[in-house]
Formats: C-alpha cells, sequence, structure tokens
C-alpha cells in the first residue's frame, strides 16, 4: 500500500503531543504528582494525629503539593521552548509517506526530515483527534485527524495495525 498526504503541525498539535509524552508515556511525571500528593495528605494526618506538630504537618502538605504545579510549569516551558528554539516545525506543510518500505516524512526544514522502516518504528497511538508516531522513544508526529479524509484516517489506521501490531494502540473513547 502507498499514502501520500499533505500535513501542516500546528502549535496546537505540538502542545497535545508534548502533552501527551509527559503524562502518558513518562509516567515519571504522573508518579511524580502522585507521590506529592499521597505525602501531603500524609504529613496533615500525622499533623492531625500529633505524630508531628501540626505547623509542620501543614508546611510539609504545601512544601509537597507544590510538585504539581513544578511538573506542570516544567512541561509547559518545555512546549514553549519547542516552539521557541525551533524543535519543531510549525504551520509548514510537510509530506507524509507510508509505503511498503516504511515511513517518510519530509519538507521544511532537512533537519527534521523523518525515514523509518516499519522495523524501527517505536509505536503509533490513535487518539481520538490524531495519530502519534513515535519515531524513537522520544521522537514523535502528530498527524491531526482533521486534515486527513475519513477514508485516509481508516487507511493509515489499517496499514498501522498491519504493519505494527503490537506496537499500535487505540486510545480512543
Amino acid at each position: 500500500m502507498y499514502i501520500k498526504k499533505e500535513i501542516t503541525t500546528t502549535a496546537q498539535d505540538y502542545k497535545y503531543l508534548v502533552q501527551f509524552t509527559e503524562f502518558y508515556r513518562k509516567k515519571s511525571n504522573f508518579l511524580l504528582m502522585m507521590g506529592g500528593t499521597v505525602l501531603a495528605v500524609a504529613s496533615l494526618i500525622l499533623g492531625a494525629l500529633n505524630i508531628i506538630p501540626l505547623w509542620l504537618g501543614i508546611a510539609l502538605a504545601v512544601v509537597f503539593l507544590m510538585t504539581i504545579p513544578f511538573v506542570l510549569l516544567k512541561i509547559r516551558k518545555k512546549i514553549k521552548d519547542g516552539i521557541k528554539y525551533g524543535k519543531v516545525v510549525l504551520n509548514t506543510t510537510r509530506t507524509l509517506e507510508l509505503t511498503g518500505a516504511g515511513i517518510k516524512i519530509y519538507g521544511g526544514r532537512t533537519d527534521t526530515n523523518v525515514e523509518a522502516g516499519w522495523n524501527t518504528i517505536f509505536a503509533v497511538y490513535e487518539l481520538e483527534n490524531c495519530f502519534l508516531l513515535y519515531i524513537t522513544h522520544d521522537t514523535a508526529f502528530c498527524i491531526n485527524k482533521s486534515q486527513l479524509l475519513l477514508t485516509e484516517s481508516y487507511e493509515l489506521r489499517s496499514e498501522f495495525i498491519k504493519r505494527l501490531k503490537h506496537r499500535f494502540f487505540k486510545r480512543c473513547k
């Protein structure tokens, strides 16, 4: 099968991609926020039970809860820096080609061109509004479904399932 499609990555696509990667693929951010919340609650309980002074329990709870905005701000900075320093090609038409050999994404800047065989693609996630194509563990390309015809979306899904098998994940509601 051969599929060739012009795709444009927007800032919103990039933001969605980074957020998915940071919260779903990198479970450490989620675990850090959950751990901070658990430790905050435990500090409050220890303070309420007078095992530690109440003021210390409250202070520790505030410190532990600060992990949540820290993680969120870190991810927000990563998105802004990616756009600011050109780590992603935004609002430029790029060509996506799927062939029997693999995938090519080119156009825009040559240093962001991708060529990968099917056996080297790390994973593809189908989400409600896009396909996230991970070329490596942390290098990905967003294919927004709004830029595809319904038949093209079905063709992409079928090809990904056929070629990637257990490396294709459907996460639609």
